[in-house]
């Protein structure tokens, strides 16, 4: 038992070291390209050649950083940047929470047939 315990162990430290790797590249490697202020807001194909990142791995990183930094993007085509104004902040939070409320609801049918299920 104690060497399971060993194991996961060191597979969740491995995991860890990843996602920590994961982060540092983002920041090394997209940060320094993503602006201040919706003025200075970075397209996606610009931060893709100055990353040499795919698109997917991309918006990995992106998703990673938004961890620790408010990094915006309103979905106009406009590109991400980070914010500091509160106006700013609350706006992408609400588009971020209807998303989910979206994403949510779209599950709806699936919710009802696994709940049906779980009855029987």
């Amino acid at each position: 038992l104690s060497v399971l315990a060993k194991e996961k162990v060191q597979m969740d430290l491995e995991a860890e070291r990843e996602e920590n790797t994961k982060f540092i590249n983002a920041e090394k490697c997209l940060l320094p390209y993503i602006g201040t202020g919706r003025e200075n807001a970075t397209r996606r194909i610009f931060l893709r050649s100055m990353s040499g990142m795919k698109d997917r791995v991309m918006r990995n990183s992106i998703a990673l950083l938004r961890e620790k930094y408010p990094i915006l993007n309103f979905q106009n085509g406009e590109g991400y940047y980070l914010s500091y104004d509160p106006v700013e902040l609350a706006q992408y939070r609400n588009q971020e929470m209807h998303r989910i409320q979206n994403i949510y609801r779209a599950l709806g049918g699936v919710n009802r047939i696994l709940g049906e299920a779980n009855h029987e």
